[in-house]
């Protein structure tokens, strides 16, 4: 999704403004923060043209910022009624549905977004997140392997893959990709404490 355009239209709503109009509004807002208003706009957006997926995806990522999961949900159902190889769509909703704590959803949610949209990297990262916390930690390490083929220079994906190295008794593996993952970020605090907690737990490992 683009969340930012360049608007040819004046920043205020008139009773003339097309669907269009309130959606590239609402877009602005929403990159404001001021969801309420990008809510609005939205609704407008669709009211005046229902067949819009790309208006039920933009409300749908309001109302999931704003924890109104079930409207979320309902948004991105529609989102994929209407435009249903939207793979963008489908790794949203599994977001959601892991809110909900639906993981089989989640999960088969990821599996058609992959499928659509096989070098989709933030699919592969959130499938890698949902197979770790529900104890598939080899599936975990193949997504996010892929994902950091894909992304090689996401410190975040190597941090989350020193996590599933640890849990496997991989000690040395999941240090190089903690350090991986300072050298690339290393203003983030995050990475020197996971550092810290991969050397304590490594020590107790071998106690």
């Amino acid at each position: 999704m683009l969340y930012l355009l360049t608007l040819a239209v004046p920043l205020t709503i008139s009773a003339q403004q097309t669907a269009q109009d309130y959606f590239n509004h609402g877009v602005k807002q929403q990159s404001e923060g001021n969801l309420d208003g990008a809510l609005a706009d939205y609704n407008k957006a669709i009211q005046l043209k229902p067949d819009d997926a790309e208006a039920y995806f933009s409300r749908g990522s309001v109302k999931d910022e704003k924890g109104d999961k079930d409207g979320a949900l309902a948004d991105y159902n529609k989102t994929i009624q209407l435009k249903p190889d939207d793979a963008e769509a489908y790794n949203n909703r599994g977001l959601v549905k892991i809110d909900k704590g639906n993981f089989n959803g989640a999960l088969a949610d990821f599996n058609k977004s992959i499928k659509l949209k096989p070098d989709y990297v933030d699919a592969y990262c959130n499938r890698g997140h949902l197979k770790y916390n529900t104890n598939d930690k080899d599936g975990a390490l193949v997504d996010f392997n892929k994902a950091i083929q894909l992304k090689p220079n996401d410190a975040q994906i190597y941090a989350a893959r020193s996590l599933v190295k640890a849990d496997k008794g991989d000690a040395d593996g999941a240090m190089a990709d903690c350090n991986k993952a300072i050298e690339l970020g290393p203003n983030d605090k995050r990475f020197i404490k996971l550092r810290d907690y991969i050397k304590s737990q490594t020590e107790k490992a071998g106690k």
